[in-house]
């Protein structure tokens, strides 16, 4: 078993590797390189560690988290989303929020295309969310 930062070398190692040549799109990989980011981040000595080490780990998992496409399983990939969120919050290249909005408005695409032109109110609705929504993420992060 490897420890400390030998153990960190070869994670960013798999990271490059794996993200080196494109989207990766295999549930099982993406779920592996997940747990590979949060090993890698939890590593992390946030205090005593240089910090250019330290910019560089947080490059390679917001490559890896840029990298992820679940194609048009938008809610998937949303989930994935709040996940690196929850796990990965300390990373701030991250910008997981500009990533979010990314799904959601993809998904609200889908979801008018699959309404009916009769239903007006939902529609609108959706219209509503779409234009409203990058507001809203901007002034939730000035409020954080």
């Amino acid at each position: 078993m490897m420890h400390g930062n030998s153990r960190g070398i070869v994670n960013m190692h798999i990271l490059d590797m794996a993200t080196r040549n494109g989207y990766v799109h295999d549930p099982t990989t993406i779920q592996l390189l997940f747990e590979i980011s949060q090993a890698l981040h939890s590593d992390t000595d946030l205090v005593n560690m240089k910090n250019d080490a330290n910019q560089q780990q947080a490059r390679f998992i917001s490559r890896f988290v840029r990298m992820v496409d679940y194609g048009v399983e938008y809610e998937r990939h949303l989930a994935f989303l709040m996940e690196c969120r929850g796990a990965l919050s300390n990373i701030i290249e991250l910008k997981i929020n500009e990533h979010v909005l990314s799904v959601c408005s993809k998904l609200i695409e889908t979801a008018k295309l699959c309404l009916n032109a009769k239903d007006k109110y939902l529609t609108s609705t959706i219209s509503f969310l779409h234009k409203n929504l990058p507001a809203a993420a901007i002034s939730s992060s000035i409020a954080i």
